[in-house]
């Protein structure tokens, strides 16, 4: 019995096999381009067909079951527990690991994951972005490279001092001077790992093929000294310029805030709010009034936006906070109050 049979005409869709077993309801999936690593193969046509059974191990086909051939494909199948029968056989195979040991002696290509921070739990933009990266180190695998995957963990920035802060209680920088920075520090090194366990379980079960034993952690001296090393040269290179931009600033923390950061203790509040009147610069005498609830921005306002498409009304007289709101309902019956 042959371990692998031709698509039927209307199957053949490309360089691609498909697994016999399969023929009834659809191609395999998990298409393998001609250059898969790791495997003899000989060509018919434009199909590829591998003289191994490892791939037929990873993908959960017993070669030794001839009957499986023969039958079919089942009517139906509890993909979800073939998942998992696959990540078993890879996991018995060490079959990543095998991945690596046959191509060492090919041109390295490196992958050092864009870290996530490892006080939270994965959730869909890792998920979605970790399997565009899976996507990627792979077909570099299968073009002849050794990829070299390595996880990595955030471990800087607010996140951390966020929970610290709140399993502490620290209102202020005054309450870490209190307790010594490497007090503090030692608390954020004991807690930057605590998800660790359940990040790997879920990147594996993505079937994600990535290396958290050899991990890496920005916390490590060496890795700062090399992100500083790669800062220099790029400096050198007249590559870096200075620049202004406007950013959610902490003035508790002195430092800008992320987009992510700056979300991510955000809760509605009631707040007073206040109206302020802005002379205009070719005549004091007239004003544009304007409401906010941050007032504490407007030191730093450079001018006013107005709406070329609304309808503004002009007051003449004393104008009195009260009054405001019942000039709003009059938009669009006049241009012209004047109060007494």
């Amino acid at each position: 019995t042959p371990y692998w049979i031709a698509p039927t005409p209307e199957q053949a869709t490309g360089n691609f096999i498909a697994s016999p077993w399969q023929f009834d309801t659809s191609m395999w999936k998990g298409a393998l381009r001609k250059r898969f690593p790791g495997f003899s193969a000989f060509h018919v046509g434009k199909f590829t067909y591998p003289k191994l059974s490892l791939w037929r191990a990873l993908c959960g086909f017993d070669h030794n079951d001839s009957s499986s051939m023969a039958a079919g494909a089942a009517e139906q199948h509890d993909f979800p527990k073939e998942e998992e029968n696959v990540l078993k056989l890879w996991e018995k195979l060490d079959a990543f690991q095998s991945c690596l040991r046959q191509s060492k002696d090919r041109p390295r290509y490196s992958f050092y994951d864009g870290p996530p921070f490892a006080t939270g739990l994965p959730h869909y933009g890792h998920i979605l972005a970790g399997t565009i990266k899976d996507i990627v180190t792979r077909y570099a695998h299968q073009s002849g490279y050794h990829v070299e995957r390595r996880f990595g963990w955030d471990c800087h920035g607010l996140p951390v001092e966020y929970e610290i802060d709140q399993k502490l209680g620290i209102k202020s920088p005054d309450d870490v001077t209190k307790m010594g920075i490497a007090n503090y520090n030692k608390e954020c090194r004991q807690i930057v790992m605590r998800y660790s366990n359940e990040w790997e379980f879920i990147v594996k079960r993505m079937g994600r093929w990535i290396d958290f034993d050899n991990d890496y952690k920005t916390l490590y001296p060496w890795f700062m000294e090399s992100v500083w090393w790669t800062f220099k040269q790029i400096y050198e290179k007249d590559l870096v310029y200075r620049g202004f931009k406007v950013m959610p600033y902490s003035t508790r923390c002195n430092t800008p805030l992320s987009n992510f950061e700056a979300n991510q203790n955000y809760k509605e509040t009631m707040d007073p709010s206040v109206i302020v009147d802005f002379p205009l610069d070719d005549d004091a005498n007239v004003s544009m009034i304007a409401w906010t609830t941050t007032p504490w921005t407007l030191p730093s306002n450079l001018a006013l936006v107005v709406n070329p498409d609304m309808d503004y009304v002009k007051v003449t007289g004393t104008v009195k906070v009260c009054t405001v709101c019942s000039l709003m309902q009059h938009r669009g019956q006049s241009k012209t109050f004047t109060l007494k």
